[in-house]
This record gives C-alpha cells, sequence and structure tokens, in this order.
C-alpha cells in the first residue's frame, strides 16, 4: 500500500547560504551552485561562480550525491520548485540562499525528483506560491508540507528505474540529434563555400525573371489595432525561427485587409528576411503559406526562376553573408538590414542545377534531423505519461502484495 507524507517527514530540509559582499571570492573561494545551475532535472555546471565561505560553513552547505535541490523562487511560474539531483561531478559544492537542499531520510531519491518535477507539482507551486509581485516563492512552511506519495520501498526503486530507462532514450536521441547537426554544419560548409564565381546578388537577380526585393509594410500602412484573432498571418522577425516561419504567435489581419496590402502578399519560394535584431533570421515560404503577408520588420526577397530559394537562404545564413553584414554593423548600436546592404552582398555562384543538387542534400539532411526530433519529443512524452501513471500509482510498476 502507497502511504501519504509530506517532504518535511521524508527529507531534512536546508535553505543555503547567503550572499553578500563579504562573499566576494579572494584566494581559497569555494564554487557554489546558484538558481542558473539547478534545471529542472540536472545540473549546469558549464558556468560556477565562487564566494568566501568559512571551514565550518563549508561542511554546513556542501552538497553529497543523492541531494535534491529546489529553486526556491522564479519569475517564470513554470519553473517554480525545478529540481535537479547532485551527482558525482556537482558533489561537495555549496547552494546558494535562493535554494533549498533535501536530504532523503529513507525516501529514494530519484522516485523524490521525478515526484518534484511531475506536472503535479509544478501545477500544485503555481496554485501555492503566486504573489502580488509576479514573483512566485516557496517559503520553508510550505516545502515542509508539500505532499509527496511513498510506495513500497521495492516499488520506488523500480519506478526510479523506469524512468531512468526513459531518460538514457531520450539522452541517446539527444546525442543523436547533435551529431547530426554536426554533420549537417560540415556538409553545409562544404557545399556552399566551394570555389564559385563570386558575384553581387544585385547582378545575378537582375538575370532572373521575377525577382522582387522590398520592405515590409510601414508602421504607417498597418497598425496593431488592426489584428484580428484569426485571418491572414502577418510574418514578422519573431515568427521565424531555425529557418522556418511559426504562425502560432503571430499576428493576424483580415483578408479585406490583406487584400489591400497585396503587394506585401506572399508567395510559395519567397525568402522572408528579418530587418532587424537577428539577421540570421529568414525563411523560404511553404506552399501552404501562400498568400500570408510580410509584415513590418521584415524583408521579402523573390528570387525568380534562375535561383533556387532554398540554396539562397541556406547562403545568406553562412558566414560568407553573415560577415559581409556584420562588417556594415560596425560602429552601430542595431545594424538595419535594407534592400541595399542585402543586394550588395558578394555570394560564390553555382549553376542553377547545382544549387538544387545542394538545396536538395542540405534539405535531406534537414529532414534527418527533423525525423530525430519527432523521435525525441515522442520519447518525451511517453516519458510524461509514464510519470503521470507511475507517480499516482496508477499503474503499479510491481505486484500488489508488494511489502513496504
Amino acid at each position: 500500500m502507497w502511504r501519504h507524507s509530506s517532504i518535511g517527514q521524508e527529507f531534512d530540509i536546508k535553505a543555503g547560504i547567503t550572499l553578500g559582499p563579504h562573499r566576494a571570492p579572494r584566494a581559497g573561494a569555494a564554487p557554489y551552485l546558484r538558481v542558473a545551475n539547478v534545471q529542472r532535472g540536472y545540473i549546469n555546471l558549464s558556468d560556477v561562480s565562487h564566494l568566501q565561505a568559512s571551514k565550518s560553513e563549508i561542511v554546513q552547505y556542501a552538497t553529497q550525491i543523492d541531494d535534491l535541490l529546489i529553486v526556491e523562487g522564479h519569475a517564470n511560474p513554470r519553473e517554480i520548485g525545478r529540481c535537479s539531483i547532485v551527482g558525482p561531478s556537482s558533489a561537495g559544492l555549496l547552494f546558494q540562499n535562493h535554494l533549498f537542499r533535501l536530504r532523503s531520510k529513507s525516501l529514494h531519491p530519484k522516485f523524490a525528483l521525478a515526484w518534484l518535477n511531475s506536472e503535479i507539482t509544478k501545477a500544485y507551486w503555481r496554485r501555492m506560491c503566486a504573489t502580488s509581485s509576479g514573483l512566485y516563492t516557496i517559503n520553508s512552511r510550505q516545502l515542509n508540507a508539500m505532499p509527496i506519495p511513498v510506495p513500497p520501498r521495492r516499488e520506488q526503486f523500480r519506478i526510479a528505474e523506469i524512468l531512468d530507462s526513459a531518460d538514457a532514450s531520450i539522452s541517446t536521441t539527444e546525442r543523436l540529434i547533435e551529431n547530426q547537426t554536426a554533420t549537417f554544419e560540415a556538409v553545409h560548409n562544404d557545399l556552399l563555400a566551394r570555389g564559385f564565381e563570386v558575384d553581387q546578388l544585385a547582378n545575378r537577380l537582375a538575370l532572373s525573371p521575377g525577382a522582387v526585393v522590398q520592405t515590409g509594410p510601414f508602421g504607417s500602412q498597418l497598425h496593431a489595432h488592426e489584428y484580428v484573432r484569426h485571418g491572414v498571418p502577418v510574418v514578422m522577425p519573431q515568427d521565424i525561427a531555425g529557418g522556418r516561419i511559426d504562425d502560432s504567435g503571430a499576428a493576424r489581419v483580415t483578408e479585406a485587409r490583406a487584400s489591400m496590402l497585396s503587394r506585401h502578399r506572399l508567395r510559395a519560394g519567397d525568402v522572408v528576411l528579418a530587418r532587424r535584431g537577428d539577421l540570421t533570421k529568414c525563411a523560404v515560404v511553404s506552399p501552404g503559406q501562400q498568400g500570408w503577408l510580410c509584415g513590418t520588420g521584415c524583408l521579402l526577397l523573390r528570387p525568380g526562376v534562375a535561383v533556387n530559394s532554398d540554396w539562397l537562404a541556406a547562403m545568406y545564413r553562412h558566414d560568407i553573408c553573415q560577415r559581409q553584414i556584420a562588417a556594415v554593423a560596425v560602429g552601430s548600436t542595431m545594424v538595419n538590414l535594407n534592400t541595399g546592404i542585402l543586394l550588395s552582398l558578394k555570394i560564390p555562384w553555382p549553376s542553377r542545377q547545382e544549387q538544387d543538387r545542394i538545396a536538395d542534400a542540405l534539405r535531406t539532411h534537414e529532414q534527418s534531423i527533423d525525423r530525430t526530433r519527432c523521435e525525441r519529443d515522442k520519447l518525451r512524452h511517453l516519458k510524461q505519461g509514464l510519470m503521470e501513471d507511475l507517480l499516482t500509482g496508477r499503474v503499479r510498476s510491481v505486484g500488489e502484495d508488494v511489502a513496504s
């Protein structure tokens, strides 16, 4: 049988070491973990700070393997109470006062880790910790009272094993994505940087029938009060990510209003580029996005029949073009891409047939990465379902007659 308990009954709880000017690191300063180091399910050691601490404080605040660390406060309600477990690489580090350390009395730490990072616990903290200041904060009383189910010991271990196995599968898939991405970057550089004849974009577009380069509508042409909940998406820089257009958060206008801005309507094969901010952002318009609007803050590049759009977008994101844009930005607070800068870019130009081959090769690699990402997302979804079933006892990982 499972029993109901609380974090205070199952763990020794300690708040971290208080920071201040007297903690400024000197010779012999001790490494410590901050909120930024404690991510959900893992500890990020890429940037570890140091502070001055006495010998007794080092003993008092040092972490041990299988300690749990919980984030005490956060402005993002989904990040409040995020929890990680101390492993061999982080054992012995101190922890700051915006973290709580949980040291188990008998509960399996990895079972508790899964519970504390579950959607059940996230919802609990959002409900319990909202404040008028907008900062979500857990106090020691709330943490002590936090409910936690306690399965029989053997079942705790089995649940931890199952979730560890799911995590291992996800990690393996993420490493595969990293390897595929590294391969893609190498192929990308090799294919685009070959010794083709260099020419300005303006010259090549002049030879490509149907080519167009123009800015999106000015603010005076399209106002925020004209946006509607449902309608034609207006593509802004924030809607371009990973070489694709994502309309999930896009502003929209009525079809009648879009028709009045017909010269800014997108066609399949157009390239949309961010005009300010992150100037690596660009995406090729897919057939399903035809008729959408190029928005304020973007440039529309229609390459015409002599240029492959996917090749040109990949080339624009390459260092060959980005270094030229960065050179224009020297001394500027924020560079803005305009048609003059874009058309002046000097690019190695393969034949149209070679552009097609390069675009196909890059697309094949991208599709492979996309498939692996989908597999990873399925594994994450499966793990979430497992957590909900196993942590609530809805599905038992061992027989009902297990002794505690």
